[in-house]
């Protein structure tokens, strides 16, 4: 599994093992696929991310970080089109508006 920029703490696989989940001290969780091919990359923590787990439906992951965090990510639909949709949310949420403050 080649992709993140630091070491890699914990892997975590998914209870159908169709997915396969990295912690890494670069401050992100990937999302693999069985095979080895990426999924995603999910961002969020401020520092190095230590701990994984995927609950025991695999829709969800959630992580914990040395800057003292948990997040609970829903990893269930990773669909190109699920996926724009949550980004979508986000940006019209209002937390797309740090994108233009400088």
């Amino acid at each position: 599994l080649q992709g993140h920029g630091a070491a890699i703490w914990e892997v975590a696989f998914s209870p159908d093992g169709q997915r396969i989940a990295t912690a890494s001290d670069d401050g992100t969780v990937r999302l693999w696929h069985s095979d080895g091919q990426p999924l995603i990359s999910l961002n969020g923590h401020g520092d190095d991310v230590n701990s994984i787990r995927f609950s025991a439906d695999g829709t969800r992951l959630i992580s914990a970080s040395a800057d003292t965090t948990g997040l609970l990510w829903d990893v269930d639909d990773l669909s190109f089109e699920a996926l724009m949709a949550r980004g979508y949310r986000w940006f019209e949420d209002g937390a797309g508006d740090s994108l233009n403050s400088n």
